[in-house]
């Protein structure tokens, strides 16, 4: 593993081998002499840029290709000095560092190849009638996406499964595939699936008849993953990306007819902003939702009436992020308002969006982080943190009645898993920590029982009871209470003796969760 890792050792090791004829002479070396630069040179040519009035040298501007957008579509276009450059750059990688690790690269592959289960498939998440969900073959190398029939009786998935994406079939012949997102509209006789084929952020979208399996004769170039359906099962929402590959328009389509008619129902003019789509856990209302560093900006179309004008959600307000969610009469809103530095939920009637009708839900707490708001027919799981540790809290929306969900050990991670139904008691959410795989859980919201539906396997073996997992906290400097997770063998010595790796992130508002890695 030390091999793998002093990066040193590996240049110096691979530097001293003999070069290949295939590298450009400059490229070319035996051992490196002392003071000497590694590989191809790239020369310099001075260009100096200047924004908001400074001005600053670039040396290696002439790397940037001039026709970059294009070349990101189509590499080929891309200019032959830098290709050439790039060329001998990678020769010289390839020689200095891949081809010298070799076996020990294939053998790390196998080891960690060995802790995966290859043929592993999700917990099958109902809709209705239907219950969907992905999967992979042994040895396959994409998802096959799948739904098998629901017993009405007794809510169990007995049906066969009938294959909606085989991933492995269809990405035949292709340079490049990846299956980006997909979602199956109200009547569950079409889906909408998006395709990568270049690597970039560029999709294809694309409708299935789930019938048959067969895609309508028709796509949508240029888009970017994720689409909302409207309520009538035909009309959907998704976006269209510009030349520098950023959200700049939310388009309506109606299935079957020409996407040179889809109608522009929004246009992000503003590059500061970034944008997106998504819908209201009632699945009531499209958001169109913007972001500019620590500002929000949403505006909401009904999914009844698909051909209605987006409207604003409240005006804009700067260093103001907020995101609305919807149940009966009221949405609800995570949002930062007032000094809500840790978030708090505001309350407003449908009819009543603007900021000045807002009521506090749930009071802003200092120290308790409210993650994200998921509403149900009856009930709102809110995913929270406190002291770096997450929780999930079930409050019934009729009594007001609040609790949450116990976890053993000290330190672990969480995830809800949304599902497709809007009136129902079961709450899906996953569990890991730094000892125990992921492990995939439903929640009854009133009985409050529990039941595992999928432990995460990892062939090569794993016992979680051989671990032990530890919450403890460092005060910093500045007073500062910086949050510690350790894990060990319980058979470690606790003396000071035993070696430790440590890593530590966070910034952005980012902390590292006390996840499980097979690697």
């Amino acid at each position: 593993m030390q091999q793998l890792f002093d990066r040193r050792s590996v240049l110096l090791a691979g530097a001293a081998m003999t070069a290949s004829t295939a590298l450009p002479a400059f490229a070319q070396s035996s051992a490196p002499r002392r003071g000497a630069p590694l590989g191809p040179i790239a020369k310099k040519i001075a260009h100096e840029i200047t924004q908001h009035g400074q001005t600053r040298t670039d040396n290696y501007h002439w790397l940037r290709d001039a026709n970059w957008q294009a070349v990101i579509d189509e590499p080929s276009k891309l200019s032959d000095e830098i290709r050439t450059h790039i060329e001998a750059e990678n020769a010289y990688t390839k020689n200095v560092l891949l081809d010298p690790t070799a076996k020990l690269r294939a053998d790390l592959f196998e080891e960690l190849k060995g802790k995966i289960k290859q043929d592993d498939s999700s917990v099958p998440a109902r809709d209705g009638a239907w219950a969907y969900a992905t999967r992979f073959r042994t040895g396959g190398q994409y998802p096959i996406v799948y739904r098998k029939a629901v017993d009405p009786a007794t809510g169990e998935v007995t049906g066969a499964e009938q294959i909606l994406i085989d991933g492995d079939k269809e990405s035949k012949g292709e340079k490049f595939w990846r299956l980006q997102d997909w979602e199956q509209n109200p009547d569950q006789d079409l889906l909408a699936y998006f395709v990568d084929y270049e690597g970039g952020n560029k999709v294809t979208l694309r409708f299935r008849a789930t019938a048959n399996g067969s895609d309508l004769p028709y796509k949508i170039e240029g888009a970017s993953a994720g689409l909302v359906w409207a309520k009538d099962g035909r009309t959907c929402f998704y976006c269209l990306l510009d030349d520098n590959f950023r959200v700049a328009k939310i388009m309506r389509h109606v299935v079957g007819e020409d996407p040179k008619t889809d109608v522009m129902i929004f246009e992000e003019k503003d590059a500061s902003f970034q944008t997106g789509i998504g819908k209201t856990s009632s699945g009531d209302y499209l958001l169109i939702y913007r972001s500019q560093s620590e500002s929000s900006d949403v505006l909401i179309l009904p999914l009844a009436t698909p051909t209605a004008k987006p409207k604003r959600f409240t005006p804009y307000r700067k260093g103001v992020e907020y995101l609305p969610n919807h149940h009966g009469g009221h949405f609800y809103i995570r949002n930062n308002s007032g000094g809500a530095i840790d978030f708090k939920i505001s309350k407003t009637p449908v009819a009543k969006t603007n900021a000045a009708n807002w009521t506090d839900f749930v009071a802003h707490e200092a120290g308790r982080f409210i993650e994200s708001v998921n509403l149900y027919a009856g009930h709102m799981v809110r995913e929270e943190s406190v002291d770096a540790l997450p929780r999930l809290t079930v409050r019934n929306m009729a009594s007001g009645k609040e609790h949450q969900i116990d976890f053993p050990e000290e330190a672990y991670d969480l995830s809800v898993l949304r599902g497709f139904e809007w009136k129902t008691t079961n709450l899906r959410f996953t569990y890991n920590s730094p000892s125990t795989p992921t492990e995939t859980w439903d929640y009854d919201l009133n009985s409050k029982a529990r039941t595992l539906r999928k432990t995460q396997e990892i062939p090569s073996g794993h016992d979680k009871n051989n671990y032990v997992v530890r919450r403890t906290v460092a005060v910093a400097s500045d007073g500062a209470r910086v949050p510690l997770t350790i894990l060990y063998h319980k058979k470690t010595p606790i003396d000071g003796t035993a070696p430790a790796l440590l890593y530590g992130y966070g910034s952005y508002g980012i902390s590292m969760p006390a996840s499980f890695s097979t690697a």
